[in-house]
């Protein structure tokens, strides 16, 4: 497996479900904020690892464009949750957690894809 494939990999698939726990439990707390700063750190960890994942030829695809916006979206909420812009940061965090998923979903369901031929083949 390639170096950057397994960092993005091992730092997306405990996001899945540390964003959802911390979606699900409650917020403000200090384990809350200990918990996101670690997801966003996961997060993070993926869109870089993302930059230096190529097609073939060794282009950018569609997909870095996600890469970008994830960027954009965790930078926005983070400056929002230390203005204590709460529905910011919140609806900025869900959206990210849902296009984590989304892309997740492709990963695992696209012919051609790394993760669709490792487990479907």
């Amino acid at each position: 497996m390639d170096f950057f494939i397994g960092v993005h990999l091992f730092s997306s698939l405990p996001a899945i479900f540390l964003g959802a726990y911390v979606l699900a439990r409650k917020k403000g707390d200090r384990l809350h904020k200990a918990l996101g700063k670690t997801w966003a750190g996961l997060i993070l960890l993926a869109c870089l690892s993302s930059i230096a994942i190529r097609d073939a030829e060794g282009n950018f695809t569609i997909i870095h464009l996600l890469t970008l916006w994830t960027f954009i979206c965790i930078v926005i909420a983070l400056f929002a949750i230390r203005r204590k812009r709460i529905r910011l940061h919140r609806g900025f965090m869900i959206g990210t957690y849902i296009g984590l998923v989304v892309a997740g979903v492709f990963a695992v369901a696209l012919p051609g894809r790394y993760l669709y031929q490792l487990l479907i083949g």
